[in-house]
């Protein structure tokens, strides 16, 4: 009889935490893909010479876009904004074969902007919403 009760209290347990796992992936992402993402960003802005001191700080790092973004890169993203082009946000996302960062040059289809090269542009960029 305690076998079987400690048995049912294990497997209750399981299915708990892994609920509560579920939600939290849910609501924050996937904290692997965050963590990938801010390693070869990092590497990526020091490769560039991009310092924090460029950066507006509280609209600068990883965000987890509510819509699908291409399905080549992972979910999370990362968003920069200069401190000289403080109207622009520029979206950085990671290739999830080769892990390279590539910069998003195309905005959202929904919305209606006019996207033209900006100072912090890079030349090789990707469409976020092709799938």
């Amino acid at each position: 009889m305690k076998k079987r009760l400690f048995v049912i209290s294990a497997v209750f347990i399981f299915i708990s935490s892994l609920s509560f796992l579920l939600i939290y992936i849910i609501k924050n992402g996937n904290p692997y893909t965050m963590l990938l993402v801010q390693y070869h960003m990092k590497k990526h802005m020091e490769g560039n010479d991009i310092t924090e001191d460029m950066l507006v700080p509280d609209k600068s790092g990883y965000i987890e876009p509510k819509q699908v973004v291409h399905k080549d890169y992972y979910r999370g993203l990362f968003q920069l904004r200069f401190k000289d082009e403080p109207q622009i946000t520029y979206y950085y996302g990671l290739h999830k074969e080769n892990k390279a960062i590539i910069q998003f040059c195309k905005e959202n289809p929904l919305v209606v902007r006019s996207f033209k090269k900006a100072k912090h542009s890079e030349e090789v960029c990707a469409n976020a919403y092709n799938n």
